[in-house]
């Protein structure tokens, strides 16, 4: 059986991954965004 503190980790770590993915493609659509108006 697995450490429960390291599911945890990993949790927290898959969420912070995911965030940052997702930030990442909002910013580069609004980059894209900006771009394409110009």
């Amino acid at each position: 059986m697995r450490c429960p503190l390291m599911s945890e980790f990993e949790a927290a770590l898959n969420d912070f991954l995911l965030g940052g993915v997702h930030r990442f493609l909002s910013a580069f659509e609004v980059f894209h965004f900006y771009l394409s108006i110009r």
